[in-house]
């Protein structure tokens, strides 16, 4: 942007148009800055916004509850599949709230191999296996182990 054009925008409106006119150049108009709104004009809703926006003191942290070996609360179903089609299994187990909580599946004693067939899902105390399509390998005892530091509990069925 050249000189001329940054003083054009503090010209009148009128002289402004003819030198862009003859430049060829396109520029937006510039407002005096009387006619900006600066104050409110709702006083209650900028209040209303000042007090959710002010920082407020956090929330007495909790007392971390005790921790508990793990306890599966639903037992898996069986369920017979032909080839290709999906399979579901899922149980829940608790404590929900341990971070430390792991789950593990096995089929037939083994852990279960990496596959983008298998989905793992353990939220909130909600396990599921998932598997796309099942294959002939697929049947056999399917085993849940979940762990923490204060013991261990599985779940399992047969396929």
């Amino acid at each position: 942007m050249s000189l001329d054009q940054l003083t054009v925008g503090f010209r009148r409106r009128s002289t402004q148009e003819k030198i862009m006119k003859q430049n060829g150049a396109v520029v937006s108009s510039i407002a005096p800055r009387g006619t900006i709104l600066s104050e409110t004009q709702h006083p209650a809703s900028w209040q209303r916004i000042q007090e959710i926006e002010a920082p407020r003191e956090g929330a007495p942290e909790a007392a971390p509850a005790e921790m508990v070996a793990p306890k599966f609360v639903e037992p898996m179903a069986s369920l017979e599949r032909i080839e290709f089609q999906q399979a579901h299994f899922e149980t829940r187990v608790t404590p929900v709230n341990d971070p430390r909580l792991r789950i593990q599946w096995f089929k037939d004693g083994a852990p279960l191999p990496n596959s983008n067939r298998f989905k793992l899902t353990n939220d909130f105390g909600f396990v599921a296996l998932d598997i796309a399509h099942t294959v002939d390998n697929d049947s056999g005892t399917y085993t849940v182990v979940a762990s923490n530091e204060k013991g261990e509990s599985f779940s399992r069925l047969k396929n």
